[in-house]
């Protein structure tokens, strides 16, 4: 019976091989893909763990809002299972680059941890271009996924805080050259959280030197955990592991809380007895001012009656001042006619002569450049003589009458030469007195200007009688 029956599925199977064999594809592609789609979320979680172990991406990441110190940060390491601790700083700043404002979260980068390679470099970058920070006041950025939106490496990046605190309270600066482009496993979306400055949507990821910071305690730190890095990322094992530290941690964090809170309030309590000192000294000081005050009062009050006496006494001197004053008037305003009269006529000689000068001037410049251009012809003359001199081919009688030629010239040179300067010398001395009148005659006005208003001021002064 089943030697007929395979018979029979042969025999169907010869009749209609076309059919059977896109059956069999259909069927075996499907399992394919079937197969492909069961195999890909193992992949990719592979894929991502490798990733996460290269870079040394952090199991747990500790923030507190009062800030964590090197104790916090020693008393993490004595926790059995923690293997590496990163303590570092972050901060939320704006830039404008293309009149474009952007907000940035700027990280802290180990330089030292980079170096030695140790257990503590956690959350690895990976430099994709350029090169890491040598010195304060360089960075590093993410690199963009969109090409617009790519900052030029060598481009200066000015900083600000966004809120009414400064900015170098944070940073020691606030100008910072890009000197290269990074990956971090910390950021793997386009999406870099949110901010409470700016927009109030992170735009990128800068990375700058750790001393460059200026806080005084660290606003996060990354651990990771003693055994993870050999497990599944996503398995309960690794969960097990992290949660094993994140109990212990919880164990030590009401203690390590409170201890920084009190350091905090004894800071502000020392600044604020540091205050009431200052308050106490200032009120000590301001009461004496006012004891001090109130004596000058007493002893101005005896001075005021004393000047009184003596103000009686001025008032019959003021008035023989004011009479002798109004004759000095009188005497001072004939004075300041006949020196605006003696003005104008100078002024007036000054400028009909002022053009026939500088005609002169001109006349003399223009000689002056007739002159130079015959020094200048003479010495292109003197430079042909010379270079024929120095060929070979000439007969003596030839180098005696070229020679004749240039010592004549060079006389003649020397001469021109002579009045050339002379006459540039004299034409500026020339300049400079003319100069000098001009100022002379601008001074004179000046000074008679002054006397009139003082004239003017004064008759004004003893016409009431002050």
């Amino acid at each position: 019976m089943k030697s007929i029956l395979n018979k029979d599925i042969i025999m169907d199977i010869k009749k209609s091989k076309g059919r059977f064999l896109s059956i069999l594809f259909i069927v075996a592609l499907g399992v394919a893909f079937f197969s492909g789609i069961k195999v890909s979320p193992t992949v990719m979680k592979n894929t991502s763990d490798k990733y996460y172990d290269d870079y040394n991406l952090m199991d747990i990441k500790l923030i507190s809002t009062l800030g964590l110190t090197d104790d916090d940060v020693s008393e993490i390491k004595k926790i059995k299972g923690v293997k590496g601790i990163f303590p570092t700083y972050s901060i939320d700043v704006l830039t404008e680059y293309k009149s474009n404002q952007q907000v940035l979260k700027v990280h802290s980068l180990e330089l030292n941890n980079i170096k030695n390679n140790n257990d503590d470099y956690i959350n690895r970058v990976k430099l994709v271009e350029g090169r890491l920070p040598q010195k304060s006041g360089e960075c590093v950025i993410e690199r963009s996924k969109i090409e617009k939106l790519k900052i030029p490496l060598g481009t200066k990046i000015n900083l600000s805080s966004g809120t009414d605190e400064n900015l170098s309270d944070s940073l020691k600066k606030s100008e910072y050259t890009v000197v290269g482009y990074i990956e971090t496993p910390y950021y793997l979306s386009y999406e870099k959280g949110s901010s409470s400055i700016g927009s109030g949507t992170i735009n990128k990821v800068v990375m700058i030197p750790q001393e460059d910071f200026k806080m005084d305690a660290y606003t996060e730190a990354f651990l990771t955990v003693d055994g993870a890095k050999e497990e599944d990322s996503y398995s309960d094992k690794y969960f097990d592991k992290v949660n094993n530290v994140t109990d212990k941690l919880d164990n030590i964090s009401k203690f390590r809380i409170d201890k920084r809170y009190n350091e905090v309030i004894n800071v502000a309590n020392e600044e604020l007895q540091k205050g009431k000192k200052e308050f106490e000294d200032k009120k000590n000081e301001v009461n004496n001012e006012l004891k001090k005050a109130e004596n000058d009062i007493n002893t101005y009050s005896k001075q005021i009656e004393s000047g009184e006496n003596q103000l009686k006494n001025k008032k019959n001197e003021v008035a023989l001042q004011i009479s002798n004053g109004k004759k000095q008037i009188s005497l001072g305003e004939k004075e300041l006619k006949d020196g605006y009269k003696q003005y104008e006529n100078h002024l007036k000689e000054f400028s009909d002569n002022k053009n026939l000068a500088q005609q002169g001037f001109i006349d003399a410049q223009n000689k002056l450049e007739e002159l130079n251009n015959q020094i200048n012809y003479l010495n292109n003359v003197n430079s042909s003589l010379e270079e024929k001199l120095n060929q070979e081919n000439l007969s003596e009688e030839e180098k005696n009458n070229f020679t004749q030629e240039l010592n004549k010239n060079n006389l003649v040179l020397q001469n021109l030469s002579s009045s050339y300067k002379s006459g540039i010398n004299e034409l500026e001395n020339k300049k400079q007195q003319f100069k000098g009148i001009e100022n002379k005659l601008s001074s004179t006005k000046v000074t008679l200007d002054n006397n009139k208003e003082n004239y003017l001021m004064k008759k004004k002064t003893y016409k009431y009688g002050i």
